[in-house]
């Protein structure tokens, strides 16, 4: 598993947009979070191994529409992973 922080070139909504829809088709990304901060999206990528995802983040990730910078972040150890919130949801 791999955590990509992305950064953009432009902050138009029809430039972020079009990211958002080529972020979404992709198999490997498995969540994507636009956040605040020193980057714009947070993406949660999986990988069988790790010449797939060099792979996958140059040849797909990196030709992405307004990519500026990005840097990929690999966890070595999952200590807790996600199983649901822990809040119920008002109905």
């Amino acid at each position: 598993m791999v955590f990509i922080r992305v950064s953009i070139d432009s902050h138009s909504e029809k430039e972020a947009k079009k990211f958002e829809e080529e972020v979404t088709a992709l198999d490997y990304v498995v969540a994507c979070y636009s956040i605040g901060g020193d980057a714009d999206f947070l993406l949660q990528v999986v990988s069988p191994n790790l010449d797939t995802y060099a792979e996958f983040s140059m040849s797909t990730i990196r030709r992405l529409p307004g990519i500026k910078e990005m840097q990929s972040m690999f966890v070595l150890k999952e200590i807790k992973p996600f199983i649901g919130f822990p809040v119920k949801t008002s109905q």
